[in-house]
């Protein structure tokens, strides 16, 4: 800090990044903060879209069942699935997501 400037950088934000931001500094003689809010927006002409829809399919019981949405848009997409209306939540069920980013 020789020149007075204290910095913290967020390479690549993600909306994950937004939010309120606060530098704090203390000594002896006391205290003082100054508070920045980071809003993430989206990329512009990146669109959300599905390419390749999930497809009905039938299973035997015991055996597995795998689903998969194609999906463009920015890296920083939320994905849930739902069954029957409610939110599937893997560590209530016996299944597992993944996302590679492709799919």
């Amino acid at each position: 800090m020789e020149d007075g400037t204290c910095e913290m950088r967020i390479s690549s934000a993600q909306r994950s990044d937004a939010g309120l931001y606060v530098c704090e500094i203390n000594n002896e003689c006391g205290m003082k903060k100054v508070e920045s809010r980071v809003e993430v927006r989206a990329v512009a002409g990146i669109e959300l879209r599905i390419t390749r829809a999930v497809e009905d399919m039938a299973v035997k019981a015991g055996e597995s069942a795998i689903f998969e949405c194609h999906i463009t848009g920015p890296q920083d997409v939320e994905v849930d699935w739902l069954s029957n209306g409610k939110l599937i939540q893997p560590a209530l069920l016996n299944c597992k997501m993944h996302f590679d980013g492709k799919r």
